[in-house]
């Protein structure tokens, strides 16, 4: 049982329970009120996201002083503090097309560098096949 966030103004029914809260195991440290549970120094992120995303978005709490920016597209900007450099990049990346690194610059580079790597691994170049990858052909479980 870990601790769940919930979109409460989704829940349509809540049933009762003889369960207390000092059942529950213990929140964790939220005083940062950054995103990202990885502990690092804080700092301001601002990503903007398409309308395909932007209510799910929107809807949560990211961290304690986010600000949306809800744009005519309905794409919308969420300016936010984080704490882990790797937990935003994965989190931006899992949003794919829909989601743009805006400041900082650096985090961008960052972005950057890890879509071009990402690029590498699945441009195909025309090159002669190495001797271990032979002349045999590939089948789904053979490229694993």
């Amino acid at each position: 049982d870990s601790p769940t966030t919930l979109a409460l103004h989704r829940l349509r029914a809540v049933t009762m329970t003889r369960r207390s809260s000092e059942q529950l195991p213990p929140a964790g440290d939220a005083s940062s009120g950054a995103f990202g549970l990885l502990e690092g120094a804080p700092f301001k992120a601002r990503i903007r996201f398409s309308p395909a995303v932007s209510t799910y978005v929107a809807e949560r709490r990211w961290s304690e002083d986010q600000h949306i920016t809800v744009h005519k597209d309905t794409s919308v900007t969420l300016s936010l503090s984080a704490r882990s450099r790797q937990e935003l990049l994965a989190w931006v990346l899992s949003f794919g097309e829909h989601a743009q690194v805006q400041s900082p610059a650096w985090l961008r580079r960052d972005l950057q560098d890890k879509l071009t790597a990402m690029l590498e691994q699945y441009v195909h170049r025309k090159k002669k096949p190495s001797p271990a990858e032979g002349s045999a052909k590939s089948t789904p479980d053979s490229e694993m």
